[in-house]
């Protein structure tokens, strides 16, 4: 039997004989050169699901394919196998497993079979379909796959507001939040230097700075009066707002009749994709006739006023304020515990925005006042952006050393693309800063961080009473720029002039015209103003038409934002879009009624006699399809007889 030293003599003697075998040799060479190839590319890693989770979210592939939802613009597109690859729809990762419920996955490779792929499929096998579709980007046809430890985002990835935070947005989640980082005293109205200062158990003072804490606004008696007020009334002078409600009740509780801009049909289950028209509200038949009997016996009753539900105050308006945080481009402030997302009670919040930490780290100031909002254009900048000024509106004009972080001149996906360029906010925005007597160069967008950064409590509606408060402060904040400026103050209800506003894009008056004609002829002792957006007028301009008129007579549009700059019982006449089954924000939009009795407007609603919706075209010269603007026509002898009756109830005849 051989010993264990006779067995190893022998392996010694044939090992460099092996070694020295010329194939031996290269075999063992291009092993080495391939585990090394496999150690630097990654490829040996697993797939980690977290940092490609939210990429997933955001619609995008590795190297520039998709996989996400329906955007504007239809199928979101990247180069495949061989050609174009369209992935639809957008699935969610719940702990090891896609799901999707109640949906499919469509894959589409050129020169492949159209595949489906359900749901129950998915689950667990996410990785498998990742493998056969992912590619880097470059010519059709090109295929390798990459791993995620070597992959960069096209978007310069980011990082997810909600990957190891808390998310706040309830009240009560931010009193709990400031228990938790310490009560200490803070003065609004001290200059704005941002010290706090606690007291020990021996009387001694030291300075502080909690994490987070809670500052009450104070209100006025008036303001606190509309905390307890009834519900406003208005006036329905056609008479048909409730037939238009109705309408839209019984389109959304047909499960069928509802379609998207893209033609895609809204289920109505709780599966549904929110719509600014029916969202989740799902409501039988019945009830939608129930509903309407009940609303027009209190129509006939109130002799065509209507109640307007207010949300009542809820709590004490605060300011949200935070130390060494950062603000997202959307206006979210957040540090390494929670997020604090000023709209996430709001119906149509959206989605948490991805995050740029470096960015923020580079782009760093000592103050900051957080006023962003969602949307664009006039409505926004004024309603939403300006209002949210005036709860701090006093310390920002004390101490100019506090920047204002608002919506920058991008959307939120625009900005992801680019968010190491300094995004500019609208000049519109620029401008009514001026007129408050705020630098423009104030103003700051993007990803931000700051040693002490202010939220004001913003309202998501303008049926609010919270609104109600930011309104009222912003239309005194405009009364008195106006008469700094030249304008009468004072100037007595009567004595002012009745104002049209004339539309040249969407919902414009076809017989506009003959409705100043009518006015002319009916009301000769007044003072008639047209204003027609053909012809642009300045900011100032624009709120001393306002400013000075007893009457305004317009149709819906964001030109009606300017009644913020209106005197107290202003009659306000609009005339409202009419609901349709198409998807159109401006459809029975009661804002500006809202607005209206923000500012103790006199409000009255109409409907035309006709209102106008062409097909769209197909234009072969531009090789698109077009949209032709919506327009209306009045009635225009009985918007006379109604004029003259509320002229004369009000003392205006």
């Amino acid at each position: 039997m051989e010993t264990h030293s006779r067995r190893k003599a022998k392996v010694r003697g044939w090992l460099p004989a092996i070694l020295q075998n010329t194939y031996v040799q290269t075999l063992l060479m291009v092993q080495v050169l391939l585990v090394a190839y496999i150690t630097w590319t990654g490829w040996w890693q697993p797939v980690p699901s977290t940092p490609r989770d939210e990429e997933d979210k955001q619609g995008r592939l590795r190297g520039g394919a998709t996989f996400g939802r329906l955007g504007e613009s239809g199928a979101k597109q990247g180069f495949g196998l061989n050609g174009v690859g369209n992935v639809m729809n957008e699935d969610t990762w719940q702990g090891d497993a896609w799901t999707r419920p109640k949906e499919r996955v469509v894959i589409e490779l050129e020169g492949v079979e159209r595949k489906e792929i359900k749901t129950e499929q998915l689950e667990g096998k996410r990785k498998s379909v990742w493998d056969k579709i992912s590619f880097t980007a470059g010519s059709p046809g090109d295929f390798k796959p990459q791993s995620a430890s070597s992959w960069k985002s096209p978007r310069l990835a980011g990082e997810s507001l909600d990957r190891s935070r808390k998310i706040i947005w309830r009240y009560e989640d931010l009193q709990a939040y400031a228990r938790a980082s310490s009560t200490v005293k803070f003065s609004v109205a001290g200059g704005g230097n941002g010290e706090t200062r606690s007291v020990g158990a021996d009387g001694s003072t030291a300075h502080s700075a909690p994490r987070f804490e809670i500052v009450n606004v104070p209100l006025s008696k008036e303001e606190q009066s509309w905390a307890v007020t009834k519900d406003r009334n208005w006036t329905d002078l056609s008479w048909r707002l409730l037939d238009e409600v109705f309408a839209h009740c019984i389109e959304c509780s047909m499960p069928n009749l509802v379609h998207d801009k893209h033609g895609t049909a809204e289920m109505c289950d709780e599966f549904r994709m929110d719509r600014i028209w029916c969202v989740r509200y799902c409501p039988s038949r019945t009830k939608c006739i129930e509903r309407y009997n009940w609303n027009m016996q209190r129509l006939k009753r109130n002799k065509g006023k209507i109640d307007t539900w207010v949300l009542h105050k809820q709590h004490e308006p605060y300011l949200a304020v935070f130390r060494n945080a950062s603000v997202s481009y959307n206006g979210e402030v957040y540090n390494d515990e929670v997020v604090f997302d000023s709209r996430g009670r709001c119906p149509r919040s959206g989605s948490l925005p991805r995050v740029w930490p470096d960015i923020a780290r580079e782009r760093h100031f000592k103050k900051i006042f957080v006023t962003d909002y969602t949307w664009r254009g006039t409505y926004h900048d004024l309603a939403d952006m300006s209002a949210r000024l005036t709860p701090y509106i006093d310390v920002l004009l004390e101490d100019p050393t506090i920047m204002i972080h608002t919506t920058g001149d991008l959307t939120g996906t625009e900005y992801e693309n680019d968010p190491y360029t300094i995004h500019q906010p609208g000049d519109r925005l620029k401008t009514i800063m001026d007129m408050f007597g705020i630098n423009r160069l104030r103003l700051i967008t993007g990803d931000v961080s700051g040693d002490l950064i202010i939220a004001p409590e913003i309202h998501c509606l303008p049926n609010e009473w919270l609104f109600e408060v930011y309104a009222s402060r912003l239309s005194r904040m405009i009364h008195r720029y106006l008469v700094e400026n030249g304008y009468r103050a004072g100037l007595p209800f009567g004595e002012g002039t009745i104002l049209v506003i004339k539309r040249s894009g969407t919902r414009r008056i076809n017989n506009h015209d003959e409705l100043i004609a009518g006015i002319t002829k009916e009301f000769r002792g007044k003072r008639l103003e047209v204003y027609d957006d053909v012809y642009p007028l300045s900011t100032k301009q624009i709120w001393g038409l306002f400013y000075s008129a007893d009457v305004v007579v317009a149709p819906h549009g964001a030109g009606l934002t300017n009644m913020l700059a209106v005197r107290r019982g202003t009659v306000v006449y609009e005339f409202l879009q009419p609901h349709q089954s198409v998807w159109d924000p401006a459809d029975i939009n009661l804002c500006y009624r809202d607005l209206a009795i923000a500012v103790s407007a006199d409000y009255y609603g109409d409907f035309p006699k006709v209102f106008h919706r062409p097909s769209k075209r197909f234009d072969i010269k531009k090789m698109e399809w077009e949209e032709p603007p919506t327009s209306m026509t009045v009635d225009v002898p009985t918007t006379m007889e109604r004029l003259k009756r509320i002229m004369k109830d009000r003392g205006i005849l």
